[in-house]
Parts: structure tokens; sequence; C-alpha cells
């Protein structure tokens, strides 16, 4: 990291000293005193989005719009970490994110280049408050956003002192507890990652599968949870997808998705990795033009492929599956089941256990047939469980 410092000194002689986005606590310095923003609502994030962007530009900004970046901008939890690289830096970028930190940090909020690889990072303070507050993870220190960014960094040292003092907790999970938090995610993910052992036969999560948080491709803001743990996690799915719907459907967004000096900014970002796993990538990169006809249907024939393989097995069996739901079976019998008719039918499809409640989804909007029964029986039995499909999904 210091070799890469003395570098940047060089390539940038407009700085005294290291750019502050480069320094640690930098914040500190910038910010003695905080007036902190609480408000959550989208009509306020994109207001002050916007105001990022204009200062930031096209190259800078158009990293901030994705979901992980405006849910900590928002203020609905405090960090945005381990996201998507930032190019190579240039000493205009430098003094644009230094411009963008001189108006976030009295406001609470900083973004900087974090490790030799100069991964984006952004941390909010009323985002860790809130995290603090309503989390009842042992242990949890209260922070209070008042106190500012000298009070944010004292508050990181006593939390990981309290993981240690006051609920020991494995080595191995500290981290994951301490980031789990600041990341937003509910404490039942947190905690089920801790009770989760992949190695077990028995061994099934759930992807959090949250509306728009691939809308446009990023370290997508999302966990995992088990079974038992959706009416824990829900509030925060819902929560979540509402405030990037309303973000992305606001028209100043809209306008913004349009404008050719973004879309060109976005290819541009996007052209870094050029050959990402198309399992997780979303389509942006199909809305920009940059995937030919041939990249286009390819993708499209991974994804619907995938899902006509569910169904004709799931159609094979579905009425067996209704059966074992009002039996009250567990959710390994169901799947055991799925998977025993994929080897039969010799279909190349893999059942777990969020391909399975997706088809209970897909059975409360379909009237009649097998879905229906599936999810029906499947409410019946869980109704607890369930209760998230007999409620309107937000539109893609």
């Amino acid at each position: 990291m210091r070799k890469l410092l003395w570098l940047l000194l060089l390539v940038v002689p407009a700085f005294a000293e290291a750019p502050w986005v480069l320094q640690p606590q930098f914040e500190t310095r910038l910010a003695p005193t905080v007036h902190v923003r609480k408000d959550v609502s989208a009509d306020a994030t994109v207001r002050l989005f916007l105001q990022v962007y204009r200062i930031a530009g096209p190259r800078i900004g158009c990293r901030l719009v994705d979901p992980a970046d405006l849910l900590t901008l928002s203020g609905s939890r405090g960090l945005t970490s381990w996201n998507m690289r930032w190019p190579v830096l240039t000493g205009d970028d430098l003094q644009r994110l230094e411009a963008v930190d001189r108006l976030l940090a009295p406001q609470g909020i900083s973004v900087e280049c974090s490790g030799p690889s100069l991964d984006e990072e952004m941390v909010n303070l009323a985002g860790v408050e809130r995290m603090c507050r309503t989390s009842h993870m042992p242990a949890t220190i209260p922070y209070d956003s008042q106190t500012g960014w000298v009070g944010y960094y004292q508050w990181q040292t006593q939390q990981m002192n309290a993981y240690d003092q006051q609920a020991p907790v494995p080595q191995q999970n500290r981290d994951h507890v301490y980031y789990g938090l600041m990341l937003g995610y509910p404490d039942r993910a947190i905690l089920g990652y801790m009770q989760y052992d992949s190695s077990s036969q028995n061994a099934r999560t759930i992807a959090s599968d949250i509306p728009f948080t691939s809308y446009y491709e990023c370290g997508v803001p999302s966990f995992n949870f088990l079974p038992d743990d959706l009416a824990a996690v829900q509030p925060t799915i819902k929560a979540w997808g509402r405030l990037l719907q309303a973000i992305y459907r606001h028209p100043a967004m809209v306008r913004l998705d349009a404008d050719p000096a973004f879309r060109q900014a976005r290819r541009a970002f996007l052209a870094i990795d050029k050959e990402p796993d198309m399992g997780w990538w979303s389509d942006e990169r199909g809305r920009l033009g940059m995937w030919s006809k041939d990249q286009w249907a390819t993708f499209r024939a991974f994804r619907d492929s995938a899902s006509d393989r569910h169904e004709q097995v799931f159609q094979a069996c579905a009425p067996r599956l209704t059966e074992l739901v009002r039996q009250d079976a567990n959710t390994d019998a169901l799947l055991q089941l799925c998977n025993e008719t994929a080897a039969t039918l010799h279909v190349e499809a893999l059942f777990d256990a969020n391909v399975l409640y997706r088809w209970a989804e897909l059975g409360y909007y379909v009237p009649s047939g097998p879905h229906h029964d599936f999810f029906q029986a499947a409410h019946d039995a869980h109704p607890a469980f369930f209760k998230r499909w007999k409620e309107p999904s937000p539109s893609p």
C-alpha cells in the first residue's frame, strides 16, 4: 500500500500529500462535525445521488448508481464494501472523489478506495446507527451518529472488543458478524450463517432474491438464510426492494439511465470485466447493447432453459410433492423427490430450497393446475412461512 501511495504522488503532483480518499480515517479531518441526514426516502436519496453525480461526472458517478451503493447512500444500511473495483484512477478522478467527499462527509457519508486493489467502499453513519439500534445480536454496541467520524472509529474498536469480551464469537465468525451488521443483513441471516454446515446432507439455504438488486451489475446486496427464517428476514427484503424500485422508477433516474454519456460510462466500466460468470451478471449488458445477438441469445437460453428443465421435473412429480406436503414431509424429502425425478427423466436440473419455494410462489399466481395445488397445500401446512406469497410483489 505504501508503494502504491508513492506512485500516486508521482502521478498526481497536484496533491501535496496522498489524496484524502486513500488515507485512513480521512473523514475525521475533512468533517470534524457532522449534520447527519436520516431521510431514507427514495426522493431524498435521488436528490443526493444527483448532487454527487454532477460533481463526480459520468466516469466516476456511473459507479455509484448501483443498488449496493444506493442502499447505503439512503442510510438503509451502514456500509457498501467488496463491491467492484474502481477503474485506474487519474488525477482528475481523485480530485472529483475528494470533492464528492467534501459534500458527503459533513453529512455523515464517505466514499473511499479500500486496499491495494482500490475497491470502492461507502460508509453512512446514519445507517450504522440504524443497524445498531435495530439489531438484537449479542454484544452489539450502540452508536450515535452525532458523535461523527471520530465517534465512528472509536465505536469500531469497541464493537470488535465487545465480540471478544461480552459474547465470545469464534474468530472465524467475528468479521462475518461485524460486516453482516454493517451491511444491513437481518439478525437471523447472520446467525443462520454461523449455524449452517455446508458439509451436511441437510444443508439448505435460500437466497434473498431482492427485487431490483441486479438492475445494474454490481456486487449484489443480498444474503442467504435458513428456510425457517423467512418470516424474520422478509421485512428487510421488502423494504430494500420497494426502495430500489422507487429509486429506479424516479423520473430523474429514468432520464439519467437514457443519457448517452451515462450509458457510455457504464459500458466502459463493465468492459473492465469482459467475461463474467454468465449465471451471476444482470442483463444490463444486454440493455446497453454490449452483447451481440448470439451472446444475448445464449444468455436468454441459459436462463430460460434452466427454468424449462425445472418445469419439466416439477410437472412430473407435482402430485406426489403435494401429497408429501399434506403429510407434513420436511424440505429434504421434497427435494429428494425432485432430484430423483430429474435423474429418472435424465434431465439436468438440480433442485434446492430456493428453486422449490419459487415454484410455490408461482403457484399463487396460477389459478389451477399442479403449481396451484402445490402452493395451496404448502400454504395450508405452513401458513406463516408462505405468507409473503399472499401479498403482491413489486413489478420488475
